[in-house]
């Protein structure tokens, strides 16, 4: 099973699931819409609550879910609303809407249940992926990185005919980094983009352009940590191994 060898990166939650039927269409993490039931790696699409999103740091992360009949393996790529018509989002517990056609394989013929979860490495077989936008050009970039095994934690820039590498912000409610150049407003290419992850390690890619709707590849994918763990809501590192609390 695709289960049997995670790499657990929280100790596990006490949560709560409902299924959502709009997961195709991709979210507002931007990695695009699903052309398959489940997305790379064996991974059904996820939207927790608002309130765990936090504008969008968890765009990417990966969770391993335990229900009433099975497990299955998760990706975030959008959020829950907390004034969500069914008020499952509120806040007063963690809750994910996740993928309808994921349903029986977890809650069988149920619709809404409680679960156990935890945070667990993507393991992704390939390299990151940077998907640039349909609005980027030559003078700016705009673009989500894609397919990472931990979750993102920031980004820097580097341009051809520069030896100083410019910290980039994540767009407000988006999954989306932008990088132009404020003094001269033209951008030397190949620039370099290092995607640093949670636990410190980076890799860099290489754009040639900002040529719109296309995939450049990272020279590889964030490093498997070793007896690492992290807190859920903030993602940052958790000193000692936590005991499996189940507590929300």
């Amino acid at each position: 099973s695709i289960l049997d060898n995670l790499t657990p990166l929280s100790s596990c939650k006490k949560g709560r699931i409902s299924p959502y039927n709009n997961w195709s269409n991709g979210g507002t993490c931007g990695f695009g819409a699903h052309q398959n039931a489940v997305g790379p790696s064996y991974l059904y699409p996820v939207a927790p609550n608002e309130e765990l999103f936090g504008n969008n740091i968890q765009c990417g992360v990966c969770y391993e879910m335990v229900g009433t009949y099975g497990a299955i393996k998760v990706r975030v790529e959008d959020y829950c609303p907390k004034n969500s018509e069914s008020g499952y989002c509120s806040g007063d517990m963690f809750h994910f809407n996740i993928a309808n056609n994921s349903i029986p394989y977890i809650l069988g013929n149920e619709t809404l249940s409680n679960i156990s979860f935890r945070m667990v490495l993507c393991d992704y077989s390939g390299n990151i992926k940077i998907l640039t936008d349909p609005k980027s050009m030559n003078d700016y970039i705009l673009f989500v990185i894609s397919e990472h095994n931990l979750a993102v934690s920031s980004v820097e820039i580097k341009e051809s005919n520069s030896q100083k590498w410019t910290k980039q912000t994540r767009k407000q409610n988006t999954n989306e980094w932008l990088y132009y150049n404020s003094k001269s407003g033209i951008i030397t290419y190949p620039v370099v983009v290092r995607i640093y992850s949670i636990n410190g390690d980076y890799v860099d890619a290489t754009l040639p352009s900002g040529e719109p709707n296309r995939t450049y590849e990272a020279n590889g994918n964030f490093n498997v940590p070793q007896n690492t763990y992290f807190d859920i809501s903030t993602l940052q590192k958790i000193n000692n191994v936590p005991n499996n609390d189940d507590s929300n």
